[in-house]
C-alpha cells in the first residue's frame, strides 16, 4: 500500500514539473523579458500620457480651476494613444513589439538580441540610470511649473469674483474676464506640456546615442534600424550622425 501511494505521489510530481516546464517555454521563440534572467525586464521607455494629456477645467464664477489628467491606459477611458505603441503584432508578450503593450515601449529584447558583452551591459545600465534621472527631473520641473500656473490662476479668479461681489464690475464683465483667464491658463499649460515633451525627447535621444556609442559592428546597424522603424520612439534623433564606424 505504501509503495502504491509513493508511486502516485512520484507520478503526480513528474506530471506537475512537465506542465510547469511546458508553460514556461510556451511562446518563447523570441526572447522575452522573463527569459533573460530579468536583466532587461525593466528596460521600458516610460509612458507619459498622464502628463501629456493634462487638461485645464473650471475657472468660472461657480467653479475653481483644476487639472484633469486623462490616463489612456485605464478602463475608465478604454482607449489608447497610438503614439506610445510598439508594433509588429507578432503575438509575443513581453518583448515590446506588440501593439497591446501600451504602458511604454520595451527595448530590453532588442538589447538582448545584440549579444552584448558584460562591459557593454554595465555601460548601458549606467546610461539607463542617467536617462531615468533626466526624465524624472523633467517631470518634476513640469509639475512645479504647472502648480505655479494653477496657483496664479486661482488667485486671479478670486480677485475677479471679489471685484464682481463688491460691485466694481458686472457679472457679464466678470464672466468675460474669467473666460479670458481660462484661455490664457490653458495656453500656459499647453506650453508647459510642449516644453516637457521636448525635454523628455532630449533625454531619450541622449540615451539612445549613448547606447550606440558602446555598440560595435553589426550591433550598431541592428539597433539603429530598430529605433528608426519603431513607432513608439516618436522623436527626432539622428543616431547615424557620430555613430562609431563599423
Amino acid at each position: 500500500m505504501k509503495k502504491l501511494a509513493l508511486y502516485f505521489i512520484l507520478s503526480f510530481s513528474i506530471i506537475s514539473l512537465l506542465a510547469i516546464y511546458s508553460c514556461s517555454n510556451e511562446g518563447n521563440e523570441i526572447p522575452t523579458n522573463n527569459s533573460v534572467d530579468n536583466e532587461f525586464s525593466d528596460m521600458v521607455f516610460p509612458n507619459f500620457n498622464d502628463i501629456i494629456w493634462d487638461e485645464v477645467s473650471g475657472g468660472t464664477i461657480d467653479e475653481e480651476f483644476s487639472i484633469i489628467s486623462f490616463n489612456y491606459n485605464t478602463t475608465e477611458t478604454n482607449s489608447k494613444n497610438p503614439g506610445t505603441q510598439c508594433g509588429d503584432n507578432n503575438g509575443h508578450h513581453g518583448d515590446g513589439d506588440d501593439d497591446h503593450e501600451n504602458n511604454g515601449c520595451a527595448y530590453g529584447t532588442i538589447l538582448h538580441q545584440l549579444d552584448l558583452s558584460k562591459d557593454q551591459m554595465h555601460q548601458i545600465f549606467d546610461f539607463k540610470k542617467e536617462f531615468h534621472h533626466c526624465v524624472n527631473e523633467a517631470r518634476r520641473n513640469y509639475q512645479h511649473e504647472k502648480g505655479l500656473v494653477l496657483k496664479d490662476a486661482q488667485q486671479q479668479r478670486k480677485d475677479i469674483i471679489h471685484q464682481w461681489k463688491n460691485g466694481d464690475i458686472t457679472r457679464d464683465e466678470a464672466n468675460e474676464l474669467l473666460h479670458n483667464l481660462a484661455a490664457d491658463t490653458k495656453q500656459q499649460i499647453e506650453d508647459l506640456k510642449a516644453a516637457f515633451k521636448a525635454a523628455v525627447g532630449d533625454c531619450l535621444c541622449t540615451f539612445l546615442k549613448n547606447i550606440v556609442s558602446v555598440l560595435e559592428g553589426e550591433q550598431i546597424e541592428t539597433f539603429i534600424t530598430w529605433v528608426e522603424n519603431n513607432p513608439c520612439i516618436d522623436i527626432e534623433c539622428n543616431l547615424r550622425e557620430g555613430a562609431p564606424a563599423d
